[in-house]
């Protein structure tokens, strides 16, 4: 064994004493003085010393790695422009960085892209960054009402990275939070193997560098990185159109060879992450110790940012940033004196390399410039020590300085970015993009040091910066307070009804910074008392249903419906859904007020009896929407006034939630896109009733919803009895037929409204002893929908996109429905789950499809009560009818259709086969039915299956199977559960329901279904749970 060891380990031994022999030799021959001791790790003092010692010659900094050399600054010209053969950037990155083991060069790959990719698109990179920094600051701060204590070190590297990911590769990758983590992780692990490699002696290094467990962890980084890119790469190889400026396909367009190769574009996006992130992220963090150490600076810095976006609307440019001069003068003092390195200009010198002043540089050291004493530096900088903001601002007033001293400058005074061919090539890109992030931080936030800054005497200090080798970092440590301005939030919405209410609580239980403002001061009064049992499923989502169970509303059991001579059809939510499926009956001034004190309770911001009166716009590049809102652009603010005590003000925000009801501020105000369906033009008139009897009582029925058509088929009835004792009585009617009928006799409103009653005899049995107690109240009912729900940043819901006619209680239903597609989709953009693009399509899809539905179910429902006349095309949206009903068409015309154009006929056929949920069918005639579908499923051969069915069902049975799918469809939408929410696949795309991950998913069809449920699909039958219509 022994000898066994011994030959393995001898070729290593003589290379080692070869190695040791000859750098013995080299490192004798050095004759550059040196200063400072290798031990300490803070080479700040050697270097003060070296300057002071030898102020016109070079001196050598003690280290334990690289020798390094500091040249003076009459050889700096000398050595900032030497060829990369001599003296090489690259070969300084990959030893400072122990690129033998952590695989880490500098690549020319990258510097290019920086160069020609992202510098000559400035304009639309700024627009991307300045979406970017909105999104990425209240996603790492969120909303801070009170004073919350932050790390700021952290927080601005998770802040920066999420930032900047999106300009190297733009796709929801960039967003992915396990990407995001692995980058960042990647760098560390790379410092960290460099920072135990440099500790050890280089004769070592060979031998401990590929066993240590940060070089493994690199190496699981590394795969797991490439795992998570390799989709977006073969999804961006095979796009065609709209592509990114971005470091993906730049390397695609500019290095055909390499396009496809995983491991190279693995690498740059780790590289360009660990270049970028942390200088950028320190910088940023100096620059809030500084402006807390001086707080003075503070206000005439926010004047300025807000001058500025004035004058640009509020549309960042290049050209604008170029006008922060205080910013630009703060950030570059702050960099003078809190540099990323105390040294600059470094390179590696390949061969013996004669200086200007004579001397040579031997081959394998580290040449740079003292930067850090340039900067301070009494000859070139006034009182240079001192911190002074406005510095280079003023420098700039100087003639012929107007367009030096910026902060991306760089000059032999100015060596924070680097000089001569190798200067930093994305100083102006990173100018920017910092930039931005202070408007949207001092936007935002107000902030103060925590009080362990402060000394005995209470006077702030700046947290003291930390020197390792030639590196200054930010103190990592130090704690910040933050709380959030009063006149800026993430989202807005407008409108605390159940939509707004439901929306905003859904957000701030994402952590999303939400305000929810509400004209009118609760309690306040609504219609609209009958729930859905689905509203229960959407309740209990945001942990609001106990509430309402416990609150003493009228438990709904089901619904009864009487729309013509036949027996009444009845609902029954406990024998779909088992015991807790019931609805309520609600007072909807209690109900309401229920869901917006409970968004405040979330987290959300709200506040009632403030009106929001005008919302500004602003033009945005970069995404494509509806022609007809090309002009509009983005929500950016709003103006709001407070009644009660005449305070007016505005507020700033990244998205609006409108849910002003049926006043659709957006829609009607500025859309201008509101459709009045023809084939629904009702009025309503109700009251409210005390000592009416109860449908169904001594049943479980009891206190249920009643509903009857009007004998002469005009219109309907509803009687919802109320926990107030009240029972709720409407009158729903054509408002053709209700004008005639008052014309002919000379009836008031009232009187149209008691005699309609008395002559529906199901309602007029159960008001015997009851008396009308409060005045009448009458509206229009005339339904509308709209050309679309959304635009960038913009999310209508609830009433002020559509309303239909509450013949099946849906008013509610689709609020909550639409405020939790505003809420998730706007996640989903956040999160990286898609652009906002499309996220705007799928809300405005979803929002539509619900209202179609509905809108056929009730139209079916009046159609039943009466022939009046067929709507027109114009009542139905082309898409939202084909989406809606995509899969169930087939099913109702008995083949797949070949022509896809909207018809009068279409939509007919249509409404004739839901009126078929309405049709009497009976539990064993529904189960006998089934049983025959079940065993007909058991046989091989789904076609031969199908044509046995319908020869072997008699016409009543076909008749039951033909109820039992128009209930289906109607089931569709009146939903159980809320988690059939996510079966909806719009653009490719399902809603995520989970908390703290509410977003948008890539659909993923199940592999196989059984034969039973092939089949059951095939008919368009339910699945094996029972719907609220039994099947």
């Amino acid at each position: 064994m022994v000898n066994e060891v011994g030959t393995v380990y001898w070729p290593y031994v003589a290379t080692l004493a070869v190695i040791l022999m000859v750098a013995h030799r080299a490192r004798r021959q050095h004759t550059i003085p040196a200063v400072g001791d290798a031990n300490d790790s803070n080479l700040l003092e050697a270097l003060k010393e070296g300057s002071q010692r030898y102020p016109e010659s070079c001196f050598q900094i003690a280290t334990k790695d690289i020798p390094t050399v500091i040249v003076p600054l009459k050889c700096l010209s000398t050595i900032a422009y030497a060829p990369e053969e001599k003296l090489s950037l690259g070969r300084e990155v990959y030893e400072r960085l122990m690129g033998r083991y952590t695989k880490m060069v500098k690549s020319d790959h990258l510097a290019e892209f920086v160069r020609a990719g992202l510098m000559k698109n400035a304009g639309k990179s700024v627009a991307l960054l300045q979406g970017e920094a909105e999104r990425t600051v209240s996603s790492q701060i969120g909303h801070c009402p009170d004073w919350k204590s932050v790390a700021l070190f952290p927080t601005m590297i998770k802040l920066v990275s999420l930032h900047i990911s999106r300009s190297f590769i733009q796709s929801p990758l960039s967003r992915n939070q396990e990407w995001i983590d692995l980058t960042l992780d990647y760098a560390i692990s790379t410092v960290t193997v460099a920072g135990k490699m440099s500790n050890t002696h280089w004769t070592l290094r060979p031998f401990k560098g590929p066993f240590l467990p940060e070089t493994a962890e690199m190496r699981r980084q590394f795969k797991r990185a490439s795992e998570l890119l390799r989709p977006t790469l073969e999804a961006r190889l095979q796009q065609r159109d709209e592509l990114p400026n971005d470091l993906t396909q730049w390397i695609i367009n500019n290095y055909p060879d390499q396009k496809d190769d995983l491991t190279l574009h693995t690498r740059l996006q780790l590289e360009a992450v660990q270049a970028a992130t942390y200088n950028l992220a320190f910088q940023l963090v100096h620059f809030f110790y500084d402006l807390l150490a001086h707080p003075e600076y503070l206000q005439p810095l926010r004047g300025e940012i807000k001058s500025v976006s004035e004058s640009c609307n509020g549309h960042w440019t290049p050209a604008a940033l170029s006008n922060l001069r205080k910013c630009d003068s703060f950030l570059k003092e702050s960099q003078r004196l809190n540099p990323i390195g105390i040294v600059s200009v470094s390179r590696f010198a390949l061969s013996p390399f004669r200086l200007p002043d004579g001397s040579t540089v031997p081959a394998g050291v580290s040449v740079s410039a003292p930067s850090m004493m340039v900067n301070l530096d009494d000859s070139l900088w006034t009182d240079a020590t001192s911190f002074d903001g406005y510095r280079f601002e003023k420098l700039r007033t100087i003639n012929g300085n107007e367009q030096k001293f910026q902060y991306a400058s760089t000059s032999a005074s100015e060596l924070n970015w680097g000089y001569g061919t190798h200067a930093c090539p994305g100083r102006h890109y990173a100018s920017n993009q910092i930039k931005l992030m202070i408007v949207s931080l001092l936007s935002r936030y107000e902030f103060q040091f925590d009080h362990e800054q402060t000394d005995k005497k209470g006077i702030v200090e700046r947290p003291p910066n930390v020197v390792d080798g030639v590196r200054i970092m930010p103190n990592p440590q130090a704690l910040v307070m933050v709380r959030s301005l009063g006149n800026v939030t993430e989202v807005l919405v407008v409108g605390g009804g159940p939509a707004g209410s439901y929306a905003a609580a859904a957000l701030a239980r994402e952590g999303v910074d939400t305000v929810l403002l509400e004209a009118d001061v609760f309690p306040r009064y609504h219609i609209g008392e009958s729930m859905l049992p689905s509203i229960r499923h959407f309740l209990r989502f945001i942990d609001l249903d106990s509430k309402f169970d416990s609150y003493g509303f009228v438990n709904k059991n089901g619904a009864a419906f009487k729309l013509n001579s036949k027996p009444e059809a009845y609902t029954d939510f406990i024998a779909a859904g088992g015991p807790g499926s019931h609805a309520w009956n609600v007072v909807r001034s209690e109900a309401d007020h229920l869901m917006f004190k409970h968004a405040g309770e979330n987290g959300a911001q709200v506040f009632d009896g403030v009106k929001v009166n005008s919302i500004e716009f602003e033009q945005i590049d970069g995404l494509t929407v509806d022609p007809s809102l090309s002009e509009l652009g983005r929500p950016v603010s709003a103006t709001w006034s407070c009644k009660a005590t005449g305070e007016k003000g505005s507020i700033t925000f990244e998205y609006l939630i409108d849910a002003t009801g049926r006043a659709g501020l957006v829609s009607t105000k500025y859309m201008k896109n509101r459709r009045y369906n023809q084939g629904l033009k009702n009025v309503a008139s109700w009251g409210y009733w005390s000592n009416a009897d109860s449908y169904g009582v001594g049943t479980p029925r009891e206190g249920d919803p009643y509903f009857e058509a009007i004998e002469d088929g005009s219109g309907w009835v509803w009687l919802i009895p109320l926990h107030n004792g009240t029972t709720s009585i409407g009158v729903v009617m054509n408002q053709a037929a209700a004008t005639a009928k008052k014309r002919e006799t000379g009836a008031t409103t009232k009187d149209l409204y008691l005699n309609t009653i008395k002559n529906t005899p199901g309602v007029w049995q159960l008001l015997d002893k009851a008396e009308l107690q409060s005045d009448l109240k009458s509206a229009s009912d005339w339904s509308y929908n709209a050309s679309s729900y959304a635009s960038p940043y913009l999310r209508i819901v609830g009433d002020a996109g559509c309303f239909i006619d509450p013949f099946f209680s849906s008013g509610v239903h689709l609020a909550l429905a639409s405020g939790l597609s505003a809420a998730l989709t706007i996640r989903a953009a956040q999160r990286g789950d898609c652009d906002e693009q499309a996220a705007v399509s799928w809300h405005s899809k979803k929002v539509a499809e619900g209202y179609t539905r509905f809108l056929l179910v009730v139209m079916s429902a009046l159609k039943q009560i009466s022939d009046r006349e067929k709507p027109v095309l114009t009542d139905f949206d082309e898409d939202s009818f084909n989406r809606a009903f995509d899969f169930f068409r087939p099913i109702i015309q008995g083949t797949a259709d070949v022509d896809k154009n909207l018809t009068q006929a279409e939509i007919a056929q249509t409404i004739e086969f839901c009126v078929q949920a309405f049709q009497t069918a009976s539990t064993d005639e529904q189960d006998a039915v089934m049983t025959k579908v079940a065993a007909i499923s058991s046989q091989n051969g789904t076609e031969g299956a199908l044509r046995e069915l319908h020869t072997s069902l008699s016409a009543d049975e076909r008749r039951t199977l033909t109820t039992i799918q128009a209930r289906q469809i109607i089931r569709s939408e009146d939903q159980m559960n809320i988690d059939n929410f996510t079966i909806d696949v719009i653009d490719g795309m399902v809603p995520r329901l989970e908390r703290s991950s509410l977003g948008l998913a890539r659909f993923v069809p199940k592999a196989q279904t059984s034969r039973e449920d092939g089949l059951r699909a095939t008919l368009g039958l339910p699945e094996k749970q029972k719907s609220i219509f039994s099947y």
